[in-house]
């Protein structure tokens, strides 16, 4: 994908799903993932490595993961794990699926005035 169609694809994210997850975390995981993908949409990236970059646990991105998965702006191609748990997941990301529905069970949004 050229960087022009990068640049249209991420803001295809941001103008029809971001605002739709409800949940500005799970964003921040789409779009650091997208940054580190090919220029197919695809990335080969652990939890723990996103975690760092993210300064959340590798439990919080994996939740924040499965719910983009759930809205099919994410979808897993290769589950990570092998004999010792070592290896990455490939993920190929969906830029332009907006969310059909999102529960609040899906997400696990901070309320700001809470």
């Amino acid at each position: 994908m050229s960087a022009p169609n990068r640049f249209f694809a991420a803001n295809a994210f941001v103008d029809i799903s971001a605002a739709q997850l409800g949940n500005p975390a799970a964003v921040a995981v789409w779009l650091t993932m997208w940054l580190w993908a090919d220029k197919r949409g695809r990335v080969c990236v652990s939890h723990s490595r996103l975690a760092k970059a993210l300064g959340v646990s590798p439990r919080t991105i994996r939740r924040h993961c499965e719910q983009l998965r759930k809205c099919g702006l994410l979808i897993v191609i290769h589950g990570g794990g092998n004999l010792n748990g070592q290896r990455p997941n490939t993920y190929q990301l969906n830029p332009e699926h907006a969310p059909q529905e999102v529960t609040q069970e899906d997400t696990q949004a901070v309320d700001p005035a809470g």
